[in-house]
């Protein structure tokens, strides 16, 4: 008798009417039933039952004491091999033979392929249940076998031909299902194995056990096969709901014992546990700079500038390699030719224009800066110009997806302690017009995980006006897309998501995870790196984005916030509203924000960093470089310490303050897991490195 064994998914499902059971087969049988593992042996894996009710069975003398066998089954790969006995020794039955690939000796030949699978050698043995001849050749068969395959996993099986003996075995169809990704400590959809009887008699199955290295994520939750009596025909079924406590791989065995004819049929399961898994919701993909509008040349909008009180409709989804239906798009925006200080609001198509600032600008200034945004829900943004006329551009760097049914999975952001990379002030030579330089970090086994870093890039002392470019570091995809525009002697920072590449050529640092910053002009160069993106396989404490409306949450001129301007040498806390925090996905670690600077009274520097993580002082860094008369804008990420504050530095003088935010990097916090605030120190033993300035070829 044989069980075969097929997934169906879990669902309700009306009752079908009642049929009438086959009958048994009956004697005389022709049938080869095989029972192998579920994976692991070269010729056959699974478990078959060939005779008249699934395949056509063919069998033909060969010589006195042998045969060929065929099975050409209705699903499958076809099964067919010799049979003989030792030479001028014919079969006697309840002797059991030792078997080669061609009869020798003591020794009689057994030689089965299944599809184009064949051996070279084999081994195993066969014991004859039942032999009758005819007009000197074998005129009925049975016998039971045990058939190994050059050194793969034994197969056993049964072979009947003409004979009164019956024959069971369990036949599986599938011998695997991989269960994808399960979310720790959640349980997953359940998966249900159903076996039906098949063959000359009755099969008693034993008790079902999960069985191998990680048997605990495969809980038996319904099960009606431990100790049944299956008749033909008959079926029974064992319910899997996936339920793993660890991240990783995980396999496991369901084993069905077959009380009849001895031995166990395994079944495998596979999943690999994820504890902050969401499917791709908040997970960020990178694309190459594309640009998507150009006022001066009328791409993606009329040609000429935005007016004053003006709204440019800008179309992302579907548009610079960004899909329709993502959540959020990073953009790097530039003015340029404006005839009048103001500033430019991003925000998502289809809502009320909020009170916030993404980039301000004097009258003739050319500049960029980072903007995160919402995309509204026809894939639209919104760009609204306070004052005068100005040109506007944006390239397009990356975006973010809230739905998990179409994209294929993106980066999980990780914050780490913001950490200088290079500033060539140190050792006194700037980065020279038309060379580039090399800095990253080693993150040791997320090493070959990463895929972009997130890091301020900041030009200063330069020798005219020009722009620095930052990119993988490969010469083969540079490309003269500016990350930042800047004039003579300017100190102009701009936050960036720059992908990363393989460090070649580096000494002790090949093969780290690096980017590189070309510059048209000579310049002094800083990188100070906030976090960065992983492929989203590597580690569950990564972060997922939540884009929101722009949400002012300081303006020191209203006392929003902050009491009052920033002083000097002073750090200021900000504790940032549950407005901005709430998520459905899980806990806010970190903000995504628009920092602006206002007048300040000497030349300074702002840092932020969390506040109340222990051991975590204010990092040698900068966010802002603000001059005196002058509104500074730059795009920041930080994260928020227990109590969802951040700290302010301002180094010199007294500043004013607004800070917006644009977006929210939460954990996906299954049942039973948490991160901690530890978690977003840098990997130990990370050390920041850069390799020398080269020139563009």
């Amino acid at each position: 008798m044989t069980a075969a064994i097929a997934l169906v998914a879990s669902a309700a499902v009306l009752p079908a009417p009642a049929l009438a059971a086959p009958a048994a087969p009956t004697a005389p049988y022709n049938a080869l039933v095989l029972a192998g593992p579920a994976s692991g042996n070269y010729m056959f894996n699974g478990s078959r039952v060939f005779d008249a009710s699934t395949a056509t069975v063919t069998f033909t003398p060969w010589g006195a004491e042998g045969f060929n066998v065929g099975a050409v089954p209705v699903r499958g790969d076809s099964v067919g091999g010799e049979i003989v006995a030792p030479p001028s020794t014919p079969w006697q039955v309840g002797t059991t033979y030792q078997v080669k690939r061609s009869a020798e000796g003591a020794y009689a030949g057994m030689d089965i392929s299944s599809g184009s699978r064949g051996c070279n050698q084999t081994s195993g043995s066969i014991k004859v249940l039942e032999v009758t001849r005819a007009a000197g050749v074998i005129a009925s068969f049975a016998a039971d076998f045990s058939y190994q395959c050059d050194n793969s996993t034994p197969v056993t099986g049964q072979v009947r031909w003409k004979s009164t003996v019956g024959y069971n075995g369990l036949e599986v169809g599938l011998t695997s299902i991989e269960l994808g990704t399960q979310e720790v400590n959640v349980p997953g959809a359940p998966h249900q194995v159903v076996v039906t009887s098949l063959g000359s008699g009755s099969t008693k199955l034993g008790t079902v056990a999960v069985t191998g290295q990680h048997p605990a994520a495969f809980p038996v939750t319904a099960d009606t096969c431990s100790g049944a009596i299956l008749a033909n025909a008959a079926t029974c079924t064992v319910t899997i709901t996936p339920l793993t406590a660890v991240r990783g791989p995980q396999t496991a065995q369901l084993s069905f014992p077959n009380v009849t004819t001895g031995g166990t049929l395994t079944f495998d399961f596979s999943l690999y546990g994820n504890d902050s898994w969401a499917g791709n919701k908040g997970t960020y993909t990178r694309l190459n700079p594309n640009r998507i509008l150009d006022t001066r040349s009328g791409n993606g909008a009329p040609t000429g500038r935005v007016g004053p009180g003006g709204i440019l409709h800008l179309q992302v989804g579907g548009r610079g390699g960004v899909p329709v239906g993502a959540s959020a798009v990073t953009l790097n925006v530039t003015v340029t030719d404006p005839t009048d200080s103001g500033f430019l609001t991003l925000f998502p198509k289809g809502v009320a224009r909020p009170t916030a600032s993404s980039l301000n600008f004097m009258p003739g200034w050319t500049g960029a800066n980072s903007v995160t945004v919402k995309v509204g829900t026809d894939g639209g943004v919104d760009i609204y110009n306070h004052s005068g006329l100005t040109h506007v551009i944006a390239d397009v760097q990356g975006y973010y997806v809230d739905s998990d049914q179409v994209y294929s999975m993106g980066g999980l952001f990780h914050p780490i302690t913001p950490t200088r990379l290079i500033d060539t002030r140190t050792g006194g030579t700037k980065l020279p017009s038309n060379y580039y330089l090399r800095t990253g970090l080693n993150f040791g086994s997320a090493n070959s995980h990463i895929r972009a870093y997130v890091v301020n890039v900041t030009s200063t002392e330069s020798v005219g006006q020009g722009y620095l470019s930052a990119w993988n570091g490969r010469e083969s995809d540079f490309m003269s897309t500016s990350t930042l525009n800047f004039q003579r002697n300017e100190t102009v920072p701009n936050l960036a998501v720059v992908p990363t590449a393989d460090c070649w050529g580096c000494g002790q640092a090949e093969g780290w995870p690096v980017i590189g910053v070309y510059t048209q002009t000579t310049t002094h160069v800083i990188v100070d790196i906030v976090g960065y993106f992983d492929d989203g396989y590597f580690s569950g404490d990564g972060l997922r984005f939540d884009a929101i409306t722009p949400t002012r949450i300081v303006d020191t001129r209203d006392g929003l916030g902050a009491p009052g301007a920033l002083g000097q040498a002073t750090t200021t806390k900000v504790t940032a509203p549950g407005t901005v925090l709430d998520t459905a996905g899980g806990t806010t670690y970190s903000l995504a924000l628009n920092v602006t600077a206002v007048n300040p009274s000497i030349p300074t520097v702002l840092t932020l960093w969390a506040n109340g993580i222990a051991g975590q002082n204010k990092p040698g860094v900068s966010n802002l470089n603000p001059q005196p008369g002058k509104v500074t804008p730059n795009a920041a990420v930080t994260a928020i310490g227990p109590s969802n504050a951040f700290n302010v530095y301002n180094h010199g003088g007294n500043v004013h303050l607004v800070v917006d935010v644009v977006g929210r990097y939460y954990f996906h916090v299954p049942t039973g897991s948490a991160l901690t605030r530890g978690a977003l120190a840098p990997t130990s033993g990370a050390q920041p490195f850069a390799v020398g300035f080269k020139a563009v070829s």
